[in-house]
């Protein structure tokens, strides 16, 4: 395994164990460990192997830092790049380039990963219906966001639920026979 992923997947398993034993907290963690994935992928050399200086530096890594903290907000599901940018008081463009230089992604990807974790989140640790979930992440449409949820998983969000939930079935007492 390359020593970039090594990194990032220690880091990551590192940070959600508090996440899996459902401590208290887990959501500032989560807020903290996405910030930390992101300047640490900004350190990271470039691809080419050699040690360089990290590719964002100056007002570029703060601003890759400053939508780092933006896309943990619970207020910024269904935020789009533009209005990211306008609350950071940057174009679009220099926040895409800011992003890019710190992470190698672009931000529209970061920010749907931000609202894929936080309906699995919403889905796996809460009683709020498929609806309810989809309004606090952004969806207006619930259909269409059990389409998105399925193209981003790979499961319908009932199924995810079902998969994840600390109450799964089989802890459940069985049936009375009829």
């Amino acid at each position: 395994m390359r020593p970039r992923r090594r990194l990032l997947r220690g880091l990551l398993h590192r940070g959600l164990r508090p996440v899996r034993l459902h401590a208290p907290g887990h959501g500032s963690v989560l807020r903290s460990l996405l910030h930390v994935l992101i300047v640490r992928a900004a350190r990271l050399p470039r691809r080419t192997g050699q040690d360089r200086e990290p590719r964002a530096h100056g007002r570029t890594a703060a601003v890759a830092e400053a939508f780092a903290e933006l896309v943990t907000r619970p207020e910024a599901a269904g935020w789009t790049v533009r209005e990211c940018a306008d609350r950071l008081g940057v174009s679009p463009g220099y926040l895409t380039q800011a992003v890019r230089a710190a992470t190698g992604r672009p931000p529209g990807r970061l920010l749907i990963e931000a609202r894929v974790y936080q309906a699995q989140q919403l889905l796996a640790h809460t009683e709020l219906t498929v609806r309810q979930v989809a309004a606090r992440t952004g969806f207006d449409d619930p259909a269409y966001f059990g389409r998105f949820f399925r193209r981003e998983t790979g499961s319908s969000p009932g199924a995810f639920r079902k998969h994840h939930s600390r109450h799964h079935q089989s802890l459940e007492a069985p049936s009375a026979p009829a």
